[in-house]
């Protein structure tokens, strides 16, 4: 993420980290996991709620 200038929040990283190591998606409802899956090639699974 720092080599592509991109901030994130520390635990936000570990849990992406986490995840990039052990090859699974992440699945979640924070869009700002997004930075990650576009600079680190992080799996992700956006989830919604439909009302």
């Amino acid at each position: 993420m720092l080599a592509k200038r991109r901030k994130a929040r520390l635990g936000d990283a570990l849990i992406a980290q986490s995840c990039i190591d052990h090859g699974i998606a992440l699945l979640t409802r924070d869009g700002g996991f997004r930075a990650f899956s576009e600079a680190v090639g992080l799996d992700l699974v956006i989830w919604t709620v439909a009302d």
